[in-house]
């Protein structure tokens, strides 16, 4: 058997996408759990080669005392239009790793379990046929991380199905949303016009059209840091959490902090 030696996370896989300082939000996310007496349950829909799963499994190893489950959801198939490789540069490269990519996030599954003592459950497929096998099942997470298919109608059937699956007092969240419309409606017909694409420039800062969209139709406006947002179900509502306590560089991203604003986010302008 291979030794597990450490996160895997090659640089050909695009495997560390999006800001770095994000992680930090999300690390300070599971302290609102922190006094939670039993183990948390996570799901992350889109986990590609494991990046953020890893920064996930740690926080649940080092922040809640029960430790807990992490869940997660890839269907690991070529999704980005070409007008999405035009503008968007790591898009191609991603098209035609996919299989290394999810090679990578069993790897790195194996070594969050050994270093974290957290159980890791891998689901291959459509987001929206593996949630709704989850609902039929009667599952529920304290935590639903939506980072799948950039895409409008995609995201928005992620968020549905994904707060279904909240519990009551949990958190839904999600990574890209760089600007949120509600502040900014002259920006909602650029949006529109572009739903189905993953990502596009704008001279008031790039962005994620179909994020921004779904997030805006579904909650509104949400609370957001650098493109990390969440909010946290109380009944059949939602509610803001403005304030998070300070968090932490999980280990595999430790040796970014010199250059993490200027990673993967070409600007964040509009992000408040």
């Amino acid at each position: 058997m291979t030794a597990i030696r450490g996160p895997y996370l090659p640089p050909e896989l695009h495997s560390i996408q999006g800001a770095p300082r994000r992680h930090l939000y999300m690390m300070s996310t599971l302290a609102l759990f922190k006094d939670l007496r039993r183990p948390v349950r996570l799901l992350e829909i889109g986990s590609w080669a494991g990046c953020s799963a890893l920064s996930w499994a740690e926080g649940l190893g080092r922040i809640v005392p029960q430790r807990g489950e992490l869940t997660c959801v890839d269907q690991w198939k070529p999704y980005f239009s070409s007008d999405d490789t035009n503008s968007y540069r790591t898009c191609a490269t991603m098209n035609q790793t996919c299989q290394k990519a999810e090679q990578a996030l069993h790897t790195n599954a194996a070594y969050m379990s050994k270093r974290w003592k957290v159980k890791v459950r891998i689901f291959k497929g459509a987001s929206r046929t593996v949630l709704l096998r989850l609902l039929r099942e009667g599952e529920t997470f304290d935590l639903v991380y939506v980072d799948g298919d950039h895409t409008f109608p995609n995201v928005l059937t992620d968020l549905a199905l994904g707060a279904a699956l909240v519990s009551e007092g949990g958190i839904l969240c999600g990574d890209d949303l760089e600007v949120q419309l509600s502040p900014h409606p002259e920006l909602l017909p650029l949006a529109q016009a572009n739903c189905k694409r993953d990502f596009i420039p704008c001279p008031a800062g790039d962005f994620h059209p179909g994020v921004s969209l779904a997030v805006d139709a579904m909650l509104g406006e949400v609370s957001c840091f650098e493109g990390y947002w969440l909010m946290r179900r109380s009944g059949d509502s939602w509610s803001r959490v403005d304030q998070l306590a300070e968090g932490f560089w999980p280990e595999h991203l430790k040796s970014q902090k010199v250059v993490a604003n200027n990673i993967g986010v070409r600007a964040t302008k509009l992000s408040y």
